[in-house]
């Protein structure tokens, strides 16, 4: 039985001691994909005694994709679409160059006009052909290439163009001593083909890559055949299913090819040589989780999967053939959610990509939510519930450090591969199959991506496949979670108990103290511990300040809000005396919580020094962390001054030096 809450006076002034059930917190799991090249990036958490620490794909892509402008909507009438792309290219990697023609197929579209535009940076056009061989007059600048198609095509005729170009490419193709390779997104397959560098015209893919001898180029879909000549093997790859540009993409070393068995699909890995074995290791779950995605999504797809080792610090899903850093294939199982959250985006991304970059939730909200659904599959609920417990201390990290919030539908420039994308999503997702229900859920999942299959979806598809399994409309949810709403719910909760002829009265008042102006509606869990056991009655949460009563028989001892941590917020208790004991919510942060071994303490950035002390439940003071000025975080190891470690229990915090501020946590064991 929980210990009802009681009040311990000392140095701090009144401090309200909780049961250890209410101090929800959230665990980062450690061994997160890490790549020992880049130590410069964003880490998420504190690292465990004795492992790297964690890698974050939201802040390494962030850092690593910039896009050209704020990204604009797909248009509503294609001026062309393209059809096909069928490449011939010589790949030097001695000199860092692309040498080639690239013939293209388009269908015209309702532009009156006979100009067709293609994007192409840094690579300069020394001719453009009519399919007859004749010559097409063009124009090259720094935005693309301008060709006068004559006579001018009708709607829905066939244009076919061959560019023969060359150059050094200015970004998208790395040349390196242990690999090379091609890395595009949003926006960059323009500097190693011309192109329509969009999401949201797909066309197939004919790959006839050069490379010298003793290399090996893999590529999209299915090789066709090979051939030797001169000092140089060339690969002819395939890719029938329609993808986008920035999905396209060319992988090249001296690999060994290692092949899985697989009832679904070919499945592999191209891997250094001297990494067979430790790849073997780190993807030995691979079948089963194409196996899992299979049959809970949709029949796989495409015509094979491959994995491709390159040194760079993170994975990116290339159409059937998905780039991952060397860090990921030499890191064991503790990489394998990364391995999963690259497969889930053969569906999420390939299969069905988004309308246009406004709609990016749509791939790494759903790559980052079935990465979790996979190890939930796999390794059970506790799993689950871990990795969502990460995904919400790395969304409190942000918003600490963030104090311009926005919506997860059209993020603003800049923040295309933010953690709202990732992480806020992927909780938006776990959030909407809570309240839907998973068989529905999981119908919707499928309908969804059954209707788009091949194409493009926008966000307010998905919302429809949710409803028509929900049978209700949902704009309130999406609206407050995805459209406009930001941040996220606050709820400050006061408890009162009272004795009624039945037996006992638990009222809750609750106020939403976010500062964002979203106010939210809840589906919420409130755990009721009385001297005769628990109980968890629900109720819906839907003004800014609300009062809700649940009758008990027995004696009440706590309460909990959301005890098994269903929504992504902050749960602010209060003292039955109607004390409020709540810190201002940005004051001073701590996460995990609760913890074990170390947890990082988090208040906002001051140009003048602050302290953190730590004490007991008596008032003893155990340590204290000195903050510098600009300083906004320390991390607590568990130990006193002495370096003793602190048993399990319940602590004080005091942020002092900065305004003041109180944060109950808890120490779980080490």
């Amino acid at each position: 039985m929980t210990s009802p809450i009681r009040w311990v006076a000392f140095s701090l002034g009144l401090v309200l001691l909780i049961p250890a059930s209410a101090v929800r917190g959230q665990e980062i799991v450690p061994g997160k994909d890490w790549h020992p090249k880049l130590p410069d990036l964003p880490q998420a958490g504190t690292p465990r005694e004795g492992r790297a620490p964690e890698f974050d794909i939201a802040a390494w892509e962030a850092r690593r994709y910039r896009g050209l402008s704020n990204w604009p909507p797909a248009e509503a009438n294609l001026p062309v679409d393209a059809v096909h792309y069928d490449l011939n290219l010589t790949f030097g990697l001695a000199d860092t160059t692309i040498t080639g023609t690239a013939t293209i197929t388009l269908v015209w579209g309702g532009d009156p006009g006979n100009i067709l535009h293609l994007d192409l940076v840094g690579l300069t056009t020394t001719a453009v052909k009519k399919p007859n061989g004749g010559p097409c007059p063009y124009f090259q600048d720094a935005d693309g290439i301008d060709i006068t198609v004559n006579p001018a095509p009708l709607p829905g005729d066939t244009v076919r163009v061959a560019i023969d170009y060359h150059g050094h490419p200015t970004r998208s193709f790395y040349v390196t001593p242990s690999a090379s390779y091609t890395f595009t997104e949003p926006d960059g397959s323009r500097a190693w083909f011309p192109c329509r560098d969009v999401p949201w015209d797909k066309a197939t893919l004919a790959l006839h890559g050069r490379v010298p001898s003793g290399k090996t180029l893999v590529s999209n879909g299915v090789l066709e055949s090979t051939s030797s000549a001169g000092g140089f093997v060339t690969y002819h790859w395939r890719e029938d299913h329609p993808l986008a540009t920035y999905l396209m993409a060319a992988a090249i070393s001296a690999y060994s090819q290692i092949t899985a068995p697989s009832p679904v699909t070919p499945l592999g890995w191209y891997v250094y040589p001297g990494h067979v074995s430790v790849a073997a290791a780190s993807f030995q779950n691979l079948a089963a989780m194409i196996a899992f995605y299979d049959t809970s999504l949709a029949p796989y797809p495409f015509d094979k999967y491959v994995m491709c080792e390159a040194n760079f610090g993170g994975g990116m899903e290339h159409q059937t053939a998905t780039l991952m850093g060397e860090g990921i294939v030499t890191g064991g199982s503790a990489n394998e959610w990364i391995t999963a959250h690259e497969l889930a985006h053969q569906w999420f991304g390939d299969y069905v990509t988004m309308a246009d970059w406004r709609h990016i939730w749509l791939n790494e909200g759903f790559a980052t939510f079935y990465e979790a659904v996979w190890q939930e599959n796999f390794y059970g609920p506790a799993k689950f519930a871990q990795r969502m417990q990460s995904y919400e201390a790395n969304m409190e990290s942000w918003w600490a450090t963030h104090p311009t919030d926005y919506p997860i539908l059209d993020p603003p420039p800049g923040q295309l591969f933010s953690w709202i994308e990732y992480y806020k999503a992927g909780w938006v997702l776990r959030m909407l199959r809570d309240l839907v229900g998973k068989p529905s859920f999981d119908t919707a999942v499928r309908n969804y991506l059954s209707a788009h299959a091949f194409g493009n979806a926008r966000t307010a598809d998905f919302q429809a496949a949710v409803e028509s399994q929900y049978g209700a409309a949902l704009d309130w949810f999406f609206d407050q979670w995805v459209v406009s709403g930001t941040g996220r719910p606050q709820l400050a909760y006061v408890p009162v108990y009272t004795q009624i002829a039945s037996g006992w009265l638990v009222q809750l008042d609750i106020r939403q103290v976010q500062t964002s102006p979203t106010t939210y509606r809840l589906p919420l869990e409130v755990r009721i511990t009385t001297t005769a056991g628990v109980t968890t009655p629900s109720a819906w949460v839907e003004e800014r300040h609300q009062v809700l009563g649940f009758p008990v028989s027995s004696e009440p001892l706590a309460v909990m809000l959301d005890p098994e941590n269903k929504i992504l917020g902050e749960m602010i208790p209060g003292s039955p005396t109607g004390v409020d004991v709540a810190p201002p919510p940005a004051a001073l942060r701590a996460f995990p919580n609760p913890f074990r071994g170390a947890v990082r303490l988090q208040t906002f950035p001051a140009a003048t020094p602050g302290m953190v002390e730590m004490f007991d439940v008596s008032g003893h003071k155990l340590r204290e962390l000195p903050l510098a000025p600009g300083e906004i975080s320390v991390v607590w190891d568990g130990r006193d001054e002495t370096g003793r470690a602190a048993p399990p229990g319940a602590y004080f915090l005091r942020l002092r030096g900065r305004g003041t501020a109180v944060r109950v946590i808890r120490l779980e064991g080490r």
